[in-house]
């Protein structure tokens, strides 16, 4: 394929606002501009992540699941747009059913080829063999953050850009915290999944602890996660809600700190060099995030773990025990070590800290 004659790349980003966030980061950085025009496709739920008008934006109302399938109206208006595309597309995850999507549509297109150890493997429908309508680009590294990265680099190496070097990653540890007029800790404390939701105690505890250290917490959620809270938070703990995503990135850009699980906040906090703590839950840190992110797990504690969220352990008495179910005076100790340490050592200018409570991630790290 040679971007030469077909200078135009369009890219589906139909996944999750996390993944598209990424995306993002990796497209501006390495896939734009030098002559080659981006296009986006995605759907309205991911629309805030690229609608500051830098892309063209395109709508595709479909969900790379099974059920697509059988969406007939909604699969035909896709491949009836996508046909009308000039130059190639992208695909960043390479589900058969995106695949599939592409195929149906007549198109030259690029998909990556994850590694058989990458943990993608486990939770997305990634073909077994090389598919035969498209280019393959194989991929080396096992983090998401990086692979995307790889994968973007490959790509632009078709256009005969120059790639840069490993060392200056997008990514990279913030070297001072994010001055800002009134300190404010961003938390986002439910996920999508119960495996990746903090216990309501906890909640409670990680709130009223940020208050006593004078920061405002702001909790980014729905509004139906709004409501729920509100049936269980003290009213007196100051505490402000942001349920909308353009507002939300701008809260997380200029907090001083993030506390939260996985989801489209943690990406936009640790892609704009926010100091966070992760509560990773099934999925160890180092399969997604960069290295430098301070992850708290209690994995160890957990025979099924890592379960990459299938959570066989819903119905057993330590249900969610690596995202700190039932050890709150655990989780506030860490806690709190994440809010003084990080200024301690950020004031020295020390940049590689990474805190971990699972004994069994140090022994492998």
């Amino acid at each position: 394929m040679n971007f030469e004659k077909n200078p135009k790349l369009n890219i589906l980003c139909l996944r999750n606002l996390g993944d598209s966030y990424i995306q993002r980061k990796v497209i501006e950085e390495h896939l734009v501009g030098n002559g080659i025009v981006v296009n986006i496709f995605c759907r309205n739920a991911n629309l805030p992540v690229f609608n500051d008008g830098k892309f063209k934006v395109l709508n595709i109302e479909i969900t790379p699941t099974i059920k697509f399938l059988f969406k007939w109206k909604e699969l035909l208006a896709a491949i009836k747009l996508i046909k009308r595309q000039n130059g190639i597309f992208i695909t960043f995850f390479g589900d058969w059913l995106e695949l599939i999507l592409l195929t149906l549509s007549g198109v030259r297109f690029i998909y990556p080829i994850w590694p058989k150890s990458h943990y993608l493997r486990k939770i997305l429908r990634i073909p077994k063999f090389r598919y035969p309508f498209g280019l393959g680009v194989d991929i080396c590294a096992e983090n998401l953050y990086l692979s995307f990265e790889e994968y973007a680099r490959s790509i632009s190496s078709l256009h005969s850009r120059s790639s840069k070097l490993h060392e200056d990653r997008i990514f990279q540890l913030t070297k001072s915290i994010n001055p800002s007029s009134e300190a404010i800790v961003t938390f986002s404390p439910i996920g999508s999944l119960a495996s990746k939701t903090i216990s309501r105690g906890n909640i409670v505890s990680i709130i009223e602890l940020c208050n006593s250290m004078d920061y405002t917490v702001v909790v980014m959620c729905s509004e139906s996660q709004k409501d729920e809270l509100y049936k269980f938070l003290n009213k007196n703990i100051k505490i402000k809600f942001c349920t909308d995503i353009t507002a939300g990135i701008s809260f997380v850009k200029t907090s001083r700190f993030y506390i939260g699980v996985d989801t489209f906040w943690t990406h936009v906090s640790i892609s704009n060099n926010i100091p966070s703590l992760l509560f990773s839950g099934g999925i160890p840190a180092k399969y997604i995030y960069p290295k430098f992110v301070n992850e708290l797990t209690f994995g160890d504690r957990c025979e099924y773990y890592p379960c990459y969220n299938f959570a066989p352990c819903r119905n057993d008495q330590n249900s969610f025990v690596c995202i700190g179910s039932g050890l709150q005076d655990l989780v506030l100790m860490r806690v709190r070590e994440f809010l003084t340490n990080y200024l301690l050592i950020t004031c020295n200018d020390k940049h590689d800290y990474q805190m971990t409570c699972s004994q069994d991630w140090q022994r492998r790290n």
